[in-house]
């Protein structure tokens, strides 16, 4: 897993790995995007999905501070620890002016609830999330246009540097795609895990 260092909540520090993949309790996490920040610990395997997950800002619904986007310049921005929606991926954007956020501005969450809830109590301006967890939530309103400056590629397995683990899957993955199979195991996606959200069937790698 990805964690911050002690001192997570010192605005700019960055995530570095778990003890999970570095003491060798398991070979490989699923399910994690290949980030900029983490390519430079761990080594990730191809892809499975092929949509890259955006980040967005988020403010309350109809957005009662008059929060301007596209100008951060003095204002305060919410970021959860240990995701590629960080304070990094937002100043590597080029549309926006102020993206270089001063310690003042950032505030960091230990988990997403406290994020949501510093937005209300009026802690932060806005947050800076993933845009598929707000589709349909009607308390949050996405403000901004979507940043894909978060994720070099989409869901991936997440192995040290070390490991042969992507020395195998990827071929076996590769195999797996070129046969029917894969078709009827994207299909079974809502019906098996819609429950818990996530991608749909056109997400998968080799899927229209």
């Amino acid at each position: 897993m990805i964690q911050r260092r002690e001192d997570s909540t010192t605005p700019g520090a960055r995530a570095q790995g778990g003890e999970g993949l570095f003491g060798g309790y398991y070979d490989g996490c699923v399910g994690w995007v290949h980030s900029y920040d983490r390519s430079r610990t761990f080594r990730f395997s191809d892809p499975y999905v092929d949509n890259l997950p955006s980040g967005v800002l988020l403010t309350l619904q109809g957005n009662p501070g008059n929060f301007t986007w596209r100008d951060l310049t003095g204002s305060k921005i919410g970021f959860i620890d240990g995701f590629v929606y960080d304070e990094h991926c937002l100043a590597r954007t080029d549309f926006v002016t102020g993206n270089k956020l001063s310690s003042s501005q950032i505030v960091h969450y230990p988990t997403r609830p406290a994020a949501q809830q510093g937005l209300r109590d009026n802690e932060v301006d806005a947050i800076f999330d993933a845009k598929r967890i707000y589709l349909r939530n009607m308390e949050f309103q996405i403000v901004s246009d979507d940043f894909l400056t978060c994720v070099k590629a989409g869901f991936s397995v997440m192995t040290r540097k070390d490991s042969r683990l992507v020395d195998w899957w990827n071929p076996a993955f590769a195999s797996l795609t070129a046969t029917s199979q894969w078709k009827y195991i994207c299909n079974d996606l809502i019906d098996e895990h819609g429950h818990v959200g996530g991608g749909d069937p056109t997400s998968c790698v080799g899927i229209d």
